[in-house]
């Protein structure tokens, strides 16, 4: 929610993927724990990765708790790919 608020008071929009444990927690009723995010953002990476950073600080998470290493196994050359991704909810909300 956070990543998104501060995108939009930046006046941007950002489209992230999340995938593995936390995409798990995120679309169901998981109460297990995960210690950092997997997750693949359209395009630019680096308003992403400030943002996450700067969270990071803020809470006194690891620099890396928003983890793009997914992205190594997705191929933009997958036929069909943007079909497999749907969208769960739109943050922030309001």
């Amino acid at each position: 929610m956070e990543l998104g608020t501060r995108a939009r008071q930046e006046g941007k929009v950002i489209d992230l993927a999340t995938y593995g444990g936390s995409a798990l927690m995120l679309a169901s009723n998981f109460c297990v724990a995960t210690q950092d995010v997997d997750a693949v953002t359209k395009g630019s990476q680096e308003t992403i990765a400030r943002l996450a950073e700067d969270i990071a600080r803020a809470r006194n998470w690891p620099r890396d708790w928003l983890d793009d290493g997914v992205r190594t196994y997705l191929s933009p050359n997958i036929h069909g790919l943007l079909e497999h991704h749907a969208l769960l909810r739109a943050y922030p909300f309001a």
